[in-house]
């Protein structure tokens, strides 16, 4: 791509490489001049621009990234026309969108002018959420590097996937221990059933006991009755044994302790 101040007589066909305003006229950047922009400019005072022009290995920028975006768009993802260089990717459906990361950066090191920026990887997503941007930095990609990014997203994608939560039945058992207060039940059931709704998931049971594993076990038989594809158990104490009330409760019920506690924090206990 040439790329240069010129003169307002060499600028015909030009893009515009900045804003510029012509009388009462303003020229946006991007703008192809036409010979009525060379007159204002020139009745402004001008005698010279900055533009650019593409060449035959030259691809526009807005081509360029809607090429890309398209390869990129999977299952569930939805794409936006191209607009000055830039395209969108959206989810389509709440969801959790995965990031090949390693292919991320593979494809933005093919070359400065394409750019891929994207959520974190397995961020939760919902519906009509932005989830990346192709952005071409110049007014033109090199046709050869987005030739090998497109076929490093056709050979070794997906890049980009956006795995669909799955509607489910879930179940809620809450313990109680002495002075436990109900309002702070109430609020639990609340704030889980909103939560459950951002997940396309749905509270069909709660049920609420004493603190002690042969009690607890039989809620959780209940829950399963009740058709709970999924109990979820918020114990009146922390969890601080394999052999503590809501573990045991669980293996009693037929169930197996997988994973004992969680890398995380808040939330090591569970």
């Amino acid at each position: 791509m040439k790329f240069g101040e010129v003169s307002i007589a060499e600028a015909l066909g030009g893009i515009l490489a900045h804003g510029q305003k012509a009388g009462s006229k303003r020229l946006k950047k991007g703008h192809r001049l036409t010979e009525r922009d060379i007159d204002l400019l020139r009745a402004a005072g001008l005698t010279a621009v900055t533009v650019a022009r593409l060449e035959a290995d030259d691809m526009a920028e807005d081509e360029a990234a809607g090429s890309l975006c398209e390869a990129l768009c999977g299952e569930h993802l939805r794409s936006s026309a191209p607009f000055t260089g830039r395209c969108n990717l959206f989810a389509q459906q709440p969801g959790l969108f995965e990031v090949d990361t390693a292919l991320v950066d593979a494809l933005n090191r093919i070359d400065e002018a394409l750019t891929l920026a994207t959520l974190p990887a397995f961020s939760t997503v919902r519906a009509r959420q932005l989830l990346a941007t192709v952005k071409v930095i110049p007014f033109a990609a090199p046709r050869q590097a987005v030739a090998r990014a497109l076929d490093m997203v056709r050979s070794d994608g997906p890049v980009l996937r956006l795995r669909v939560f799955e509607a489910r039945d879930v179940a809620l058992v809450q313990t109680r221990l002495p002075g436990t207060s109900e309002a702070m039940l109430d609020k639990t059931t609340r704030v889980l059933t909103e939560r459950l709704g951002r997940l396309q998931m749905r509270l069909i049971h709660e049920g609420r006991c004493e603190h002690v594993p042969a009690i607890l076990e039989q809620q959780i038989q209940i829950a399963l009755q009740q058709g709970a594809q999924l109990v979820l158990i918020a114990g009146a104490s922390a969890i601080v044994d394999r052999r503590d009330v809501l573990p045991a409760a669980i293996e009693r019920a037929g169930g197996e302790v997988v994973h004992f506690g969680m890398p995380v924090d808040p939330g090591n206990l569970l």
